[in-house]
């Protein structure tokens, strides 16, 4: 135990941080009576996820990654990180159908907070488990599948039910996803038709900065497959097709991005390199919708599937 930071390092925890290493040690923590909130990977910019008592990162208990005997599931641990898992997924011919936008954000706390990485047509990360096994303030583990009365509430439980020890993942064979950049689209165009900019392609974001009045800075397009269904989209929001490989923060070196150009690669190409530099840049993106092959900024406004409106008990 001992004092630390969230990601950004902008908040201090008041709680100790705990680090139990075997489902016994996390027992004996969860079931002391006093208050105690779960830690994910500490993507939390507040102290919502912070209490008094203890503050329990499962990060070290041993690690769970089981493809099921058909292929169409996967069983974690909720601490693994999707910059783990998609390249393991990968290696089997497998992959998620939607990713976190960033490579070090926890299953469990992803899927806890309704997190988004959803596009129009695709569900938040919640809605790929089939199954989680939490552990409950009695100590007892409880096991809740898809289907059962339950379940369907536990699943984002915002760290209220007790910690998620391990989750079962639906998974599919292997996919591509080419991404386009496009520069300065106009505010007046987007908001003109947003529901046909946020359908423009698998997922899309859109980057600002806020410092100019009448666009935005960048329009990225995600699609899986070399179908393009922006189409004309780009040139009618007035924004220009990016004549080099861009960051979503103005400026920063782009070496750490993935693929652009509608060059088709990999989908889990985001979750061994990510785009990100600091934490405290002040952009903003508003993201229609999300996928692990781009970098984000830290401040984001999220239109996804599913994406629920409660406060956050517990941190990605």
């Amino acid at each position: 135990m001992g004092e630390e930071r969230n990601w950004a390092g902008n908040v201090r925890y008041r709680g100790a941080v705990a680090h139990p290493a075997t489902l016994d040690e996390a027992r004996a923590l969860i079931t002391t009576g006093s208050p105690v909130r779960m830690l994910g990977t500490r993507h939390c910019f507040n102290d919502i996820a912070d209490t008094t008592g203890t503050l329990i990162a499962l990060d070290q208990l041993p690690s769970v990654f089981e493809v099921t005997p058909e292929r169409d599931a996967v069983r974690v641990s909720g601490a693994l990180r999707y910059g783990d898992i998609a390249p393991r997924l990968e290696a089997e011919g497998l992959a998620l159908a939607n990713l976190a936008s960033l490579p070090h954000i926890s299953v469990a706390g992803a899927v806890s907070t309704g997190t988004h990485g959803s596009g129009d047509a695709i569900g938040s990360l919640a809605s790929a488990v089939r199954e989680l096994t939490l552990l409950t303030a009695s100590g007892e583990l409880l096991t809740l599948r898809r289907g059962e009365p339950r379940f369907a509430g536990a699943v984002v439980g915002l760290g209220a039910l007790g910690a998620v020890l391990e989750l079962v993942l639906d998974v599919e064979p292997t996919y591509q996803v080419a991404q386009r950049v496009f520069d300065r689209p106009r505010w007046d165009e987007i908001l003109g038709d947003l529901d046909a900019v946020t359908s423009a392609g698998t997922s899309v974001s859109i980057f600002t900065t806020w410092q100019r009045t009448d666009s935005a800075d960048q329009l990225w397009i995600k699609q899986r497959g070399a179908a393009d269904l922006a189409g004309d989209l780009p040139a009618r929001l007035g924004s220009v097709a990016a004549d080099a490989k861009r960051h979503p923060i103005l400026g920063v070196d782009a070496v750490a991005c993935t693929d652009q150009g509608g060059v088709p690669g990999c989908g889990i190409s985001g979750c061994r390199t990510s785009g990100w530099s600091s934490p405290r840049r002040p952009v903003s993106s508003c993201r229609a919708s999300t996928s692990c092959r781009a970098a984000t900024p830290w401040r984001h406004c999220r239109r996804s599937a599913g994406w629920p409106t409660a406060s956050h008990r517990c941190c990605w």
